[in-house]
């Protein structure tokens, strides 16, 4: 009896580190809350540390925007697209990588590509309701493009509609970092489309 009490209790015991040590990790990237990951980093720099960000960080390198993204006065909001997204977008336009992308879009349109991916302002995926919001890349009239994006009962975003022209979030997690806000997406938003051709 005096054998079973003092196996219990170390039982008891190590149920209850493993308990911390959960809680802990669930604290660094909590996203049943919705509390962004903090990162004391720049967006640009967060593209640079994380695995599924790589493409979308030599992307931004490639367009020549990378001052754009590691501006510490900045305050923008990534919609970074991942690695799966960006092969898919390879497959789809029949290119080997990203310089051969540049090449096929052009330098200016390919520029506009990756700008079409930030908005102004720091935000976390539970703040967006459903509604256009301006960015960062340039239509024909000398104005904005725009995406629309709807919140998908506070489970996800969607972009554009999904999957024809845009893209769905791949997380329930925000990076905050030091001048914005990262956002993973599952695919390469398209800049073709403006406010008014969504609306017809």
């Amino acid at each position: 009896m005096k054998l079973l009490t003092q196996n219990f209790g170390k039982l008891l015991l190590a149920g209850g580190v493993i308990f911390m040590a959960s809680c802990s990790k669930d604290d660094d990237n909590d996203t049943s809350t919705g509390k962004p990951t903090q990162k004391d980093a720049t967006v640009k720099e967060v593209m640079e540390q994380e695995a599924q960000y790589s493409m979308m960080n030599e992307a931004i390198e490639e367009s020549n925007q990378a001052s754009f993204f590691s501006n510490s006065s900045a305050n923008i909001t990534v919609f970074a697209a991942n690695n799966d997204a960006f092969n898919d977008l390879f497959a789809e336009m029949n290119v080997s990588g990203m310089t051969e992308l540049k090449g096929k879009l052009g330098d200016e349109a390919f520029a506009e590509l990756i700008m079409y991916h930030a908005i102004n302002g720091k935000f976390d995926i539970n703040a967006f309701q459903d509604g256009y919001m301006e960015t960062y890349a340039d239509n024909d009239n000398n104005g904005k493009l725009s995406v629309f994006i709807e919140n998908d009962n506070n489970s996800r975003l969607i972009f554009n509609g999904g999957d024809d022209n845009g893209a769905s979030t791949a997380s329930g997690t925000t990076i905050s970092a030091t001048n914005g806000s990262v956002i993973e997406i599952n695919a390469v938003l398209s800049a073709q489309t403006n406010y008014e051709n969504l609306e017809d």
